[in-house]
């Protein structure tokens, strides 16, 4: 009797599991990534297996890229490359801290530092074929003192040009973290300007304001409607 019981409860437990279980909303990514050897590979899939989100990981010490497949509801490429940054490696975003770098010359693990940053705030990831606005790469020229708040909220946002006005109208559009433009307006010639994003769905975003096609503002939205 008490074994039947305790079947019964173990198949209550296994059903119930599978009726409440949600589905991982994954995505994958694949971009470069300097190295040179096997213990590159360690130490890169080692931090991304660490990092919360990540569902698994291959660094390809031939060809030098990158795949990671992710839960796009705990983590976004931004974090991704920048974990691996961390360790000391070059990614297509973010350039590791030099001091780091400085960690693996000497070793079979040095590489050449061959990407170049330059143009890295346009965010092209060329493997995939996705024009992005990386947060926090290169930081935009802003005499404007422009800003967008809250960063997180339910979609009511207000932009401010904490500094002097620009002369000509700026735009704003906001990107989804694939690279999908969800939005668009042009701002007009005031301090404050209110903005009704209610209407997209919840997730992350990027807000881009350019003025004469320069970026005088990247960052991020979060949205939780």
């Amino acid at each position: 009797m008490t074994r039947n019981l305790l079947l019964t409860i173990c198949l209550s437990v296994i059903v119930a599991s599978g009726i409440f279980a949600q589905p991982v909303e994954s995505t994958q990514i694949t971009f470069p990534t300097l190295g040179n050897c096997y213990l590159c590979k360690l130490r890169i899939e080692g931090k991304l297996n660490l990092t919360e989100g990540v569902l698994s990981s291959d660094w390809n010490y031939d060809t030098k890229v990158t795949t990671v497949e992710y839960d796009e509801s705990i983590t976004d490429a931004f974090q991704i490359m920048q974990a691996i940054a961390d360790t000391g490696h070059d990614t297509e975003w973010y350039r590791a801290p030099d001091d780091l770098y400085a960690l693996l010359i000497g070793t079979c693990c040095e590489y050449e530092r061959t990407i170049d940053y330059t143009n890295v705030q346009i965010g092209y990831l060329s493997l995939m074929g996705i024009w992005m606005f990386p947060v926090g790469i290169t930081e935009p020229v802003n005499p404007y003192m422009v800003s967008v708040y809250p960063s997180v909220g339910d979609g009511n946002v207000t932009l401010d040009f904490g500094g002097e006005l620009p002369h000509q109208e700026a735009f704003l559009k906001i990107y989804s973290m694939n690279g999908k433009q969800v939005y668009q307006r042009k701002l007009p010639l005031q301090s404050h300007t209110y903005l009704d994003l209610t209407s997209l769905e919840s997730g992350q975003f990027v807000a881009v304001v350019t003025l004469n096609g320069e970026i005088i503002l990247n960052s991020k939205l979060i949205l939780i409607q």
